[in-house]
């Protein structure tokens, strides 16, 4: 009898590169860095986004493609928060907000962590599963 081997949890983090007066863009790949050594039993999917649209077709279809435990992650402020929720709404994905945006009002309204460093560092803590 063969064993079907348990595919890794997927995390993805769309990112808005301009957000935060490219800020977003210029702290990325020390997000990446830190996700891909605390995360090391999970895929992760870097999506760089230069358009509204963009973000919000790339963010709906990680989501609509999640399965149960993986996550997707935006990163920048409020626009991508909120295309976040969206896409996320009725998936089994679970949401992660990454807030590198000027204001970053909805991650502070829900409680998130209001800086980039800390907001990874409970991404991490929480892991994928």
């Amino acid at each position: 009898m063969s064993r079907e081997l348990a595919k890794p949890r997927l995390v993805s983090v769309i990112c808005n590169e301009r957000s935060g007066g490219g800020r977003a863009g210029r702290v990325l790949p020390k997000v990446a860095t830190r996700l891909h050594e605390g995360l090391p039993n999970a895929e992760l999917h870097i999506v760089k986004s230069t358009s509204y649209e963009q973000a919000r077709d790339h963010t709906r279809s990680v989501a609509l493609s999640a399965r149960p435990g993986d996550i997707v992650a935006v990163m920048g402020g409020d626009g991508m928060a909120h295309l976040g929720l969206n896409a996320c709404a009725g998936t089994d994905a679970t949401l992660a907000v990454i807030p590198a945006g000027t204001g970053n009002d909805l991650a502070r309204g829900a409680g998130i962590p209001g800086n980039v460093h800390d907001a990874v560092e409970a991404l991490v803590r929480a892991g994928p599963g």
